[in-house]
């Protein structure tokens, strides 16, 4: 399977709506139509987030994910964890928008992502987004 990790800039969780759980489901429809996926990185806490599509690229079960970088990295081929690897600490000292390609070892997919660093107030980055 052939996908796109892409971030979409929306914030479902302080929505002043009363519909926020329709439009979060709407968002998921959206996301599995589309084959886009997104996901989370909490660089501090290394805990990592998979919108549900994203679980479905890598043909894992949510339960069977230890949400951590290094995890989500053993995921890779090797060529693509040690080229997304570099890429990250670039990112993580450029703060730059980033956009690469990699590679799943158990399915042979590959999958575009683009994302972001938000930075703390003393800007340092404390999560990716992508």
């Amino acid at each position: 399977m052939q996908g796109i990790i892409m971030t979409t800039a929306t914030d479902l969780y302080n929505n002043t709506s009363n519909n926020t759980t329709e439009e979060l489901q709407r968002y998921q429809r959206t996301e599995s139509v589309t084959q886009i996926g997104s996901w989370e990185w909490d660089i501090n806490a290394d805990t990592i987030w998979w919108s549900d599509t994203v679980y479905q690229f890598f043909d894992v079960n949510p339960a069977d994910f230890n949400a951590s970088y290094e995890h989500f990295l053993s995921f890779l081929t090797t060529e693509s964890a040690e080229s997304l690897d570099l890429q990250v600490q670039k990112i993580v000292a450029d703060h730059q928008p980033y956009s690469h390609c990699i590679e799943v070892k158990k399915t042979g997919a590959l999958l575009h992502s683009r994302g972001f660093v938000v930075a703390d107030a003393n800007n340092q980055p404390v999560k990716l987004f992508g």
